[in-house]
């Protein structure tokens, strides 16, 4: 069974880009080779000047301050009216920081940028990446929070699709969120559906509600999120996993590895003390089986929300 899940419930309401960034996960936007990462740090103006990962522990200590490039998915990382940053991985991060008598502050950038914004030295870490091994080669990371899935959304009663099969076939459409690791991966599996790419989480929810696309294809936490709070709406899964992988916090390149190992430590003292399932429930989590068409495959049952490195 699920421990936690990844979405907190919330009502869809038509809103304006202000404040929300369309999650556009994992677009290897590379703004420098890396033999020009450090030029390109200095050039960017890195806030601690450690864009290449060098002297990190020590610049955190002496600043009291660990810088997070941050976009929006609820319910891991989102924006409040205020402006203020929260979420199930902002709260991790606040945590982090505070076990190095640190504070955490937020840069916004977008998924589409949030790797280049990484190795530009604009912030020390990327917030909320799942582990690819395209990333591997452009950035570092963490040891994961924790793991995450795929799964289809559709209206069953509007649609009448209650399975995998007839969510993919010919005549169907899947809305997915342009340049999204769930994007990317169903697209290659040339599936006899239309995949139609929208630039956000709440395009593609809104093109689901007016009918005009069948599901919505996304990590399984938001997905169940919105189900939850809109009745009517379930989740399905692929019969094999088709877009899993370990989240974590992304690290320049060739961050030293003591470094590495010093945040690691720091990280998963707080797994280990249960905080990411304090953090969960305090964020009234899904679990995502409660909204999803039965039967459910045994993968999902047995999926393990921490990752392991």
């Amino acid at each position: 069974m699920y421990l936690v899940s990844r979405g907190r419930a919330r009502l869809l309401k038509p809103m304006s880009r202000k404040g929300r960034i369309p999650k556009v996960v994992g677009m290897l936007a590379i703004a420098c080779s890396p033999l020009l990462l450090a030029a390109c740090s200095s050039a960017a103006g890195s806030p601690s000047g450690s864009g290449s990962g060098s002297g990190l522990i020590s610049t955190i200590e002496s600043s009291h301050v660990m810088t997070f490039g941050a976009a929006s998915y609820e319910p891991d990382n989102y924006q409040l009216p205020n402006g203020q940053w929260t979420g199930t991985v902002i709260a991790m991060a606040n945590l982090l920081a505070k076990s190095f008598g640190a504070k955490a502050q937020f840069v916004n950038t977008s998924w589409a940028n949030m790797v280049a914004g990484l190795q530009a030295g604009k912030y020390e870490f990327a917030i909320d990446l799942t582990e690819t091994p395209a990333r591997e080669q452009a950035i570092d990371f963490t040891v994961p929070v924790y793991t995450d899935l795929d799964a289809l959304m559709v209206d069953p009663a509007r649609t009448g699709i209650r399975s995998w099969a007839e969510a993919t076939g010919k005549g169907k459409t899947i809305c997915v969120d342009q340049g999204a690791s769930p994007a990317l991966t169903i697209t290659k599996l040339h599936l006899a559906a239309t995949i139609t790419p929208l630039s956000s989480e709440d395009d593609c929810n809104l093109a689901l509600i007016a009918g005009r696309t069948d599901s919505h294809d996304s990590g399984v936490y938001a997905n169940a999120g919105f189900a939850e709070a809109h009745p009517g709406y379930k989740l399905i899964f692929p019969p094999s996993p088709i877009d899993t992988g370990p989240v974590a916090y992304g690290l320049p390149k060739d961050t030293p590895k003591s470094a590495l190992q010093t945040i690691n430590s720091h990280l998963q003292k707080l797994i280990n003390e249960g905080e990411w399932v304090s953090i969960s429930k305090r964020y009234k989590v899904v679990v995502p089986t409660s909204v999803a068409i039965q039967p459910v495959p045994e993968y999902v049952y047995k999926a393990e929300n921490y990752g392991k490195k």
